[in-house]
């Protein structure tokens, strides 16, 4: 339990902790202001180095030896190009690296992603770059590379066209096990949101408007079929990536406008899977339940729920659907597989109880 830290008040030169002791800081040469990206290597003499990317300009990535966290070492600071282009993202897999490029504008270089050889931390050699340069595009904005073999990523394209300026970087994947040559496999944008696609432009909020744009775009070694998109103004995708070549959505949640959206991440929480969860729900109603499991989130007191964000009608419907899934589970539950087996009569009270919290 938290306990109040006793004459001690907010201060803006004053950090304040509790149960945690600070071991070290390192002002990076000067140079801070790091960004998304930060990814750690096991280095093959043994040290751990700390990748970071730069938010902006002037510096690049910045690699620090934490093997002793208490004696911070920086062993490689690099230079940008020029002053309008950001690597705010990067990914480390053992020892490639890859580092996004992203132009203050459309139509400048570099704009795209680099894969780095960092096998001598101290000097990290470029091995390919792909380039995401083009008359609409600002290039890669955040890169995503977990399995070694390949890169998702919010980038734009040379021959992706946007509907709107602010829509312009979309879902791509590109296949890295041949590190020297990265290529594109696959792709998915917001449908509206390119020109020349077959529904008209979404609409937009008359205020704040950050764009239809993804940002991040993960795909977890729990579910490699599955990619979980923070997109921006657009809410939250879950796209079914088994094959990679044709990415197909399985829900979407999308709640700006009216509401002010800004989905820059997707985490999904994984957990014991029951095999027999899953069989339980008619083919044709699974579509319903994700887009009601995606959007729901149940609510304690005040804390707001996302589905009122919704129109009543659509917010009961959801509401509905989470009802009937939670109703049909655990009269179904196996008894066993670590889970304790119930009498008849404590089985009828614990189902009374689930069912009166809808």
């Amino acid at each position: 339990m938290a306990h109040s830290l006793s004459g001690i008040g907010a201060r803006p030169d004053q950090a304040l902790s509790l149960n945690m002791k600070l071991l070290s800081h390192h002002e990076l040469q000067g140079f801070g202001g790091i960004g998304e990206g930060m990814g750690m290597q096991l280095a093959k003499d043994g040290r751990r180095i700390l990748w970071m990317a730069h938010e902006s300009a002037p510096k690049n990535f910045t690699a620090v030896d934490v093997t002793d966290p208490k004696n911070l070492k920086v062993v490689v600071q690099t230079e940008l190009p020029h002053a309008k282009v950001r690597s705010n993202s990067l990914d480390v897999v053992g020892d490639v690296m890859a580092v996004a490029y992203q132009t203050s504008a459309v139509d400048m270089k570099p704009a795209g992603f680099d894969l780095f050889d960092i096998s001598k931390p101290e000097a990290p050699k470029l091995i390919s770059h792909f380039d995401a340069s083009g008359k609409h595009s600002r290039g890669v904005h955040a890169v995503w590379f977990v399995d070694g073999e390949y890169i998702h990523m919010a980038s734009g394209a040379a021959d992706f066209q946007p509907t709107h300026p602010s829509d312009d970087q979309f879902y791509r994947i590109i296949d890295v096990r041949k590190p020297g040559k990265p290529e594109e496999v696959g792709r998915w944008w917001l449908p509206g949101t390119r020109v020349g696609d077959s529904v008209p432009p979404l609409k937009r909020h008359p205020k704040f408007d950050s764009g239809y744009r993804a940002h991040n775009t993960n795909v977890f070694p729990q579910r490699p079929d599955r990619a979980y998109i923070g997109y921006i103004s657009g809410g939250a995708v879950i796209l079914d990536i088994a094959d990679k070549s044709r990415p197909k959505l399985v829900s979407h949640w999308h709640y700006s406008p009216p509401y002010t959206g800004f989905t820059h991440t997707v985490l999904p929480l994984f957990g014991p899977r029951d095999p027999h969860r899953e069989r339980r729900v008619r083919p044709e109603r699974r579509q319903g339940l994700a887009e009601a499991r995606l959007g729901g989130r149940r609510a304690h007191g005040d804390q707001p729920r996302s589905d009122q964000h919704l129109s009543a009608a659509a917010g009961e419907d959801l509401r509905e659907q989470r009802r009937a899934l939670r109703r049909a589970q655990p009269a179904r539950e196996p008894a066993g597989a670590g889970l304790v087996a119930l009498g008849e009569h404590h089985r009828r009270d614990l189902l009374r109880r689930r069912r009166a919290r809808f």
